[in-house]
């Protein structure tokens, strides 16, 4: 056979291991991911982009710190009230109509966006938002499932993970450069516009299926059209262990959606008097050691299933003692990047939490489950965003400024993250092993 393989090598327990082989003429396979980890990416920048634009959002709409950490949160509880519908769409009917509807209604609620001058009516925008990017992971990793054998699954879910954090790290630190020449009105304008190229994309060069599988024969495709919805979902949420690892994702996701995506620029600006590009910098180092982590988590995983909860316990306890350092508030300012640069790390290990997640249930509910995951991590996401801000404005009940946060009051808010990442270390000492056979 004379097919051409590209090899991804890595040095694993003392020899060289190969981790990925898959041959160049399933590129079709590759294409698919790739569009679709490139609107997970887009609608990833949208998520965060609020976070280097507190100020302005706060000036122009006249809001506390609390109805902004709402403002921006409208985006989770859309999404979060979505994934399990979503879900079961991208089980019943494949995950290319899903994606393609989303990308449009995702471009239009931030072109809309732009142009809001009231409060309600940037809510309802920012909700449209969230709503069209509640199809992009589980439709990414639907894609996955159909497309790439079940042992790669832990290793694309680590990199769609990582594509999402290098968009994130470009596109906060790009916007914290162009804050100053563009309004925050043109650039969330121009990005939404952006998402009419995905579109044509998505519609062209995605398919559900691999036109050799035999997963598109109709009585094949998926058991939801065997039998009732309900009974699926019931068979999910059921299940103790769904929830623990479920809780744990979330939990440990807030380093990046309360911290990274909204309030650790500000901060970093209340607490050590940095800039918006230097805190943007710092912040941003979340997302870089996410990069890292989900690429070293998914490659550990796909060799290492069996030790899924032990990588999930100490990732956790790390993630823990990095809060609590921080928390003291260390002087070294390069203490404190390496520390933001930890928390992402570790926070990588939800693709092994992802896998552990998926040896639960059978592969035709995947899509399903997945949506209960991120239901649960979206929502403690968008409770924890304006719960930092209410915790910050303590005192300052009015205030639509930053200026006249204290470093106190960022102590005070910062409690909640250690808090949460308690939860993640319970979380992962109640999961279950499961040695799911690949």
């Amino acid at each position: 056979m004379n097919s051409v393989y590209v090899t991804v090598l890595t040095v694993f327990k003392d020899k060289w291991i190969y981790l990925m082989a898959y041959p160049i003429r399933h590129s079709r396979a590759w294409l698919v991911w790739t569009i679709a980890v490139i609107y997970y990416l887009y609608e990833y920048i949208h998520r965060i982009a609020p976070s280097v634009m507190v100020s302005d959002l706060m000036h122009s709409f006249q809001v506390n710190a609390a109805t902004l950490g709402n403002l921006s949160a409208i985006y989770f509880y859309v999404y979060a009230f979505f994934q399990v519908p979503v879900g079961m769409l991208a089980d019943r009917y494949g995950p290319k109509r899903p994606l393609l509807i989303a990308c449009i209604i995702c471009s239009l609620g931030g072109i809309f966006f732009s142009m809001a001058h009231h409060l309600y009516w940037a809510q309802f925008n920012r909700g449209l938002i969230g709503l069209g990017s509640a199809f992009g992971y589980i439709c990414c990793l639907r894609l996955i499932i159909n497309w790439f054998p079940k042992k790669q699954f832990a290793l694309m879910c680590g990199l769609v993970n990582m594509v999402g954090m290098i968009g994130a790290v470009f596109g906060e630190n790009i916007m914290s450069h162009i804050i100053g020449l563009l309004t925050w009105r043109e650039i969330i304008l121009y990005l939404s516009l952006f998402g009419g190229i995905i579109t044509l994309l998505i519609s062209l060069f995605i398919k559900d299926f691999p036109i050799s599988s035999k997963k598109i024969k109709p009585h094949s495709q998926n058991l939801l059209t065997q039998q009732p919805i309900l009974h699926h979902l019931t068979s999910i949420i059921t299940k103790p262990q769904i929830w623990f690892i479920s809780l744990y994702v979330a939990t440990l996701y807030c380093s990046f959606d309360t911290l990274a995506a909204l309030w650790g620029i500000p901060y970093l600006q209340g607490i050590y008097k940095l800039s918006l590009i230097q805190a943007t910098s710092i912040a941003s180092t979340i997302f870089v050691g996410g990069i890292f982590g989900f690429l070293f988590f998914g490659f550990l995983t796909t060799h290492t299933h069996n030790k899924n909860k032990l990588t999930m316990v100490i990732s956790a306890c790390i993630v823990l003692i990095n809060a609590l350092i921080l928390n003291q508030q260390p002087s070294n300012i390069i203490i404190v990047r390496c520390l933001f640069f930890v928390l992402g790390f570790c926070a990588g290990s939800l693709s092994t939490a992802t896998d552990l997640l998926k040896s639960q249930i059978p592969n035709n509910i995947s899509g399903l489950a997945i949506g209960v995951l991120n239901l649960t991590l979206v929502t403690i996401g968008a409770l924890s965003q304006p719960l930092f801000g209410y915790l910050l404005q303590i005192g300052h009940a009015s205030a639509t400024t930053l200026s006249v946060f204290q470093a106190s009051d960022f102590h005070r808010a910062f409690i909640l993250m250690p808090c949460l990442f308690v939860v993640s270390v319970l979380c992962a000492l109640l999961t279950k092993q499961i040695d799911n056979p690949r």
